[in-house]
């Protein structure tokens, strides 16, 4: 057993250090089945989105979860802001931006972390409402929109642990 949890260790530590290595080397861009022209032209999603408009984003479905008799319990132990910063971290690496969680929290292993909190499905279902309305809002044109809510639900049903 502790040989196997040494093990496991060891690999999210390789992970972590190769994630950072790929952002240092590749400068923020998608790098698996490209050649370098194309790896020097491409724009992440992250990119596109912006750090301004992702800060209004998340302001925005952060109101929205606190107004949720849903899903507001599920996030009342933890200050807002710091909520937020997290999400902001995740978000920012997730949609193809500087590995930012990984070097300041570490590897995100979102399910492992989430299994603390009862997620259902209706959960679930209420927290993609509040991102959909949350992007909705947004400044930006629909095409966009639409493809970064699309982003969201496969990531959400992998949390749901109840």
């Amino acid at each position: 057993m502790i040989i196997f949890l040494i093990l496991i260790s060891s690999l999210s530590a390789i992970y972590t250090t190769f994630t950072i290595y790929l952002y240092k080397r590749y400068k923020n861009r998608a790098v698996f089945g490209l050649n370098s022209k194309k790896q020097r032209q491409m724009e992440s999603f992250y990119d596109k989105l912006g750090e301004k408009r992702l800060t209004e984003l998340l302001d925005k479905f952060y109101d929205k979860i606190f107004e949720s008799e849903l899903l507001r319990p599920l996030f009342m132990n933890t200050p807002k802001d710091e909520i937020k910063h997290k999400q902001k971290l995740f978000l920012t690496q997730f949609l193809g931006g500087p590995p930012k969680y990984t070097e300041e929290i570490g590897n995100p292993k979102m399910r492992q972390r989430h299994l603390p909190h009862k997620i259902t499905v209706e959960a679930k279902d209420e927290w993609l409402k509040c991102m959909q309305e949350a992007i909705q809002e947004l400044d930006w044109d629909e095409r966009s929109k639409y493809v970064l809510y699309t982003m969201f639900p496969k990531l959400a049903g992998h949390m749901v642990n109840s």
